[in-house]
């Protein structure tokens, strides 16, 4: 026993001394240097953003990457991904009450105090001044009016000359379908057509009116897309 004691104390003392520790190795590099397989039992787990990860190199050389996140709180993202994972919800309009607490206070920090904005058939736009974060807006189509046709003018076209004048009509009147302008006595049943010639008038303009045959229908705006789903990052 007391041998084995001793043994003990001059591992440690040498491993002091040495500062390095071998475990299937006579030779260690480092101060643990571990020649075989490792396993833990057992790692904290952690939500939080800023955390390090631990990783290797191709010697088995053990390095810690500082700062590591997910995302920030408020970060979004697009994802073909269709349910909520590692901090990330979908922004599908739901009411923050049916988040974990730890969002919900997250999200309240970031101004978000009743349900998370709809992205659904949606595009993200920058801010811009008067705008405010969060804000769901805009529309897919929309209705032309007059005032967005380009300016133009029409080509110039004479009706009659301004004035007093009178009009020439050419009257067809046959005696099978029995119909004309003029009617009663002094008509002319035996031609086929003639030119009656209307009353000079004082001076006057005529106005024509010419429909546009359109009916309102909305202009489809939408450009080609990708389908994708769109998160935000409020932690776990």
């Amino acid at each position: 026993m007391k041998k084995y004691i001793l043994t003990v104390i001059l591992i440690i003392l040498y491993n002091k001394t040495q500062a390095q520790t071998g475990i299937n190795t006579n030779t260690p590099t480092k101060t643990m240097d571990v020649n075989g397989e490792v396993r833990i039992r057992t790692i904290p787990a952690t939500g939080s953003a800023g955390k390090s990860i631990l990783t290797s190199d191709p010697d088995g050389n053990l390095y810690k990457l500082d700062n590591i996140a997910a995302g920030k709180i408020g970060d979004v993202k697009s994802s073909l991904a269709a349910l909520d994972h590692s901090g990330w919800y979908l922004m599908n309009g739901r009411n923050i009450s049916t988040l974990p607490v730890n969002a919900r206070n997250n999200a309240i920090g970031i101004g978000i105090s009743t349900a998370i904005p709809n992205a659904a058939d949606r595009m993200v736009r920058t801010i811009a001044a008067g705008q405010t974060v969060g804000t769901v807006s805009g529309s897919n189509s929309i209705i032309l009016t007059p005032a967005n046709i380009p300016a133009y003018t029409l080509a110039a076209a004479t009706l009659n000359p301004s004035g007093a004048h009178a009009h020439s009509v050419t009257d067809f009147y046959t005696i099978a379908n029995g119909f004309g302008i003029e009617t009663g006595a002094g008509y002319w049943f035996s031609l086929t057509s003639r030119v009656v010639t209307t009353a000079v008038s004082g001076s006057h303009n005529h106005s024509v009116a010419a429909a546009t045959g359109g009916s309102s229908q909305p202009l489809n705006i939408l450009p080609e897309y990708l389908v994708v789903n769109t998160f935000i990052y409020l932690g776990q």
